[in-house]
């Protein structure tokens, strides 16, 4: 289940499933942004001065109880490319300039983080909180499997998937979520072609499953997809929380691509491993 708390002014969500981690959501409260695009809490650079995003990260990782490593607070990518692209993090990357999509790690006191304004964001822990793992999931990113490639490295240090909880971050939801006619198409032809071999043997049923008709169109629920893919990845239901909130509905606490456009801030979804201390 979903929860909020609010921290030295800064509005935090979190899962309960994901309880045993320092982990969190992001909102626009709290931080230092100025103006109405980018006020108060942008997590991104390159809109604003870089000191103002890092004052922000700071203030997020403070109220999240995250550790912090490197300049910047937090290792997310310089640049996220709608990808299927995910990297392994250690404390010698802290002001590394990934490109992609996906990080995860199995060191202390390194907080990995994605950003979002729409797109699903998804954090994953080991339960013993020794492994965890952001993935940012556009429709291109979920589409090529990047939740399951992440299930699929965690595994890699020695775990069983029903070892793995997950929780999808506040995102568009499936009444805001347009799609075109040929949606489907697009999402078979990466599913068929994922790097995750659960992804391309169930991308008939997974490229349809979430799709739904709308008066105005299709539509598609990506939280719920993305549940789908790690269900298919052996990740049980019951170790995955969905977060019902819209980014799209929520103005005051959300920056949204679909609302705002591209003058907009985003959002972090934020996880570090069990044994992370804060400094």
């Amino acid at each position: 289940m979903f929860y909020t708390y609010v921290r030295d002014g800064v509005t935090v969500y979190a899962s309960s499933l994901m309880d045993h981690v320092p982990h969190g959501f992001s909102t626009r409260t709290g931080g230092v942004s100025e103006g109405d695009a980018l006020g108060a809490s942008n997590m991104g650079f390159g809109k604003e001065p870089d000191a103002t995003v890092r004052e922000n990260r700071r203030r997020f990782a403070a109220a999240a109880v995250l550790p912090s490593l490197g300049s910047d607070v937090f290792v997310s990518a310089a640049e996220q490319i709608h990808s299927d692209v995910i990297f392994r993090v250690t404390k010698q990357d802290a002001d590394a300039a990934f490109r992609g999509d996906g990080f995860y790690t199995n060191e202390s006191g390194v907080t990995v983080a994605v950003k979002t304004a729409d797109c699903v964001p998804v954090l994953l822990a080991t339960k013993d909180g020794h492994c965890v793992a952001a993935v940012h999931a556009g429709w291109r990113g979920t589409a090529s499997g990047i939740a399951s490639l992440a299930v699929s490295e965690l595994c890699g240090f020695g775990y069983d998937p029903t070892d793995i909880v997950a929780a999808t971050g506040p995102a568009v939801q499936v009444d805001e979520y347009k799609v075109g006619d040929n949606f489907e198409e697009l999402l078979f032809g990466l599913m068929s072609s994922s790097r995750s071999a659960p992804v391309r043997e169930n991308a008939k049923m997974l490229s349809k499953a979430r799709l739904v008709i709308y008066a105005d169109g299709i539509h598609c629920n990506l939280p719920a997809l993305n549940r789908d893919i790690l269900v298919a990845s052996g990740v049980p239901s019951e170790n995955i929380d969905v977060c019902p909130v819209s980014t799209y509905e929520n103005p005051q606490l959300f920056y949204s691509h679909r609302r705002q456009g591209a003058d907009r801030g985003v959002m972090a979804s934020a996880i570090a491993t069990r044994d992370s201390t804060v400094r």
